[in-house]
Order: C-alpha cells, then sequence, then structure tokens
C-alpha cells in the first residue's frame, strides 16, 4: 500500500515538472492571442513573438465581442515588405443544423457578429523569403462599415530565447485589458 502511494507521488510530481518545463516553451513558428473586438479599437492581451527563419507560422487569434459592437469586420496583415499569408475561421462549422447562431466568413472578413460572440482565426504566413531580422507588423481588423480600427494585434519576429524570455517581453501591457472584465461583467448582467 505504502509503495504504491509512493508511486503516485512521484508520478504526480514528474507530471507537474514536465508540464511546467513544457508551458514555457512556445515553437517559434506558432503564437496565439487572447482579444476582445470593441468600437473603440479593442484589445489584445499580449502582442504574438515568433521565431526567426522559418518557412511557416501560424498564428491562433480567439477573441470576444464587447458590447455594443455588432455588425463584421476586415483583416488584414499589415507591414512591410509584405508577407503571404491565408486566414481561416472555425466558424461558420461544415454542417449547420440551424440551432446555433454563427458569424459567418470569407475573403478575410468576418459578417454578422453579434455582441458577446466569439471567434477564432487561424493566420498561416508563408513568406517567400525566409524572414531572417527583427520585424514587426500589425493583424488589424477594419470595421466594414466605418472603415474604423476595431482591433489590432501586434506580430513580431525576434530571436526567442523561449526559456528565459521574461513575462514582460511576452505581455508589456497587460494592465491595458484590467478596465474591461468589468465591462464585460456588467454586459453579461445587463444582457441577461
Amino acid at each position: 500500500m505504502k509503495k504504491k502511494s509512493v508511486i503516485i507521488i512521484i508520478t504526480g510530481v514528474a507530471t507537474i515538472a514536465i508540464c511546467t518545463i513544457a508551458a514555457m516553451y512556445t515553437p517559434p513558428g506558432f503564437g496565439h492571442s487572447v482579444t476582445m473586438v470593441t468600437r473603440d479599437g479593442g484589445i489584445s492581451r499580449h502582442p504574438v513573438l515568433l521565431g526567426l527563419n522559418m518557412e511557416k507560422y501560424v498564428i491562433l487569434v480567439t477573441g470576444t465581442v464587447i458590447p455594443p459592437y455588432r455588425g463584421g469586420f476586415r483583416i488584414v496583415l499589415e507591414g512591410d515588405p509584405k508577407i503571404e499569408h491565408k486566414i481561416y475561421s472555425s466558424y461558420p462549422p461544415k454542417l449547420h443544423l440551424g440551432m446555433n447562431h454563427f458569424h459567418d466568413f470569407g475573403n478575410d472578413t468576418i459578417t454578422n457578429i453579434s455582441p458577446l460572440d466569439k471567434f477564432t482565426l487561424a493566420v498561416s504566413i508563408e513568406p517567400r523569403q525566409r524572414i531572417k531580422k527583427e520585424s514587426n507588423y500589425e493583424l488589424k481588423f477594419y470595421d466594414l462599415k466605418s472603415d474604423n480600427l476595431v482591433l489590432s494585434v501586434p506580430v513580431s519576429f525576434m530571436e526567442l530565447d523561449n526559456f528565459n524570455i521574461s513575462k514582460k517581453a511576452r505581455r508589456p501591457y497587460t494592465e491595458q485589458c484590467e478596465h474591461l472584465t468589468g465591462e464585460m461583467n456588467k454586459s453579461k448582467i445587463s444582457s441577461n
């Protein structure tokens, strides 16, 4: 019985150690951004940091639409030099039974989106020439009616040292999001 308990404890500690080390590492060709779309420019919780000299990059953008914004937006990757990219959406699903509301996606544009809707986008970047020096881009979301900016996600290509990079370097402006948590909770309460 004691031997079994020791094995369980050792297994638990080993699992926590392995998961902690794995969480510290981000593949240089992958980035994720948690975002909020608002009428006044939106919030990206942190920039997307990507490594140099890769053949392909993937950025996963997850987001929530903050009331009262509704409508649609087009998505553009801006920066010099221009790089080849494609944007994919998880919605609408291929098989739609009509029981749930989903926004529409096509030609790098999301339409028919409502307050508190969530979206997930994958941006596949395949540069013709490998990116060998530090450079900055922005994934920008423009409202379809007014052409105003409703979200901007900074994308930086840089030399990454995954195990030594500080939290401040990965998320230098998280304080911008703190005020939105209260606003989002108020919106949920008022919509119920």
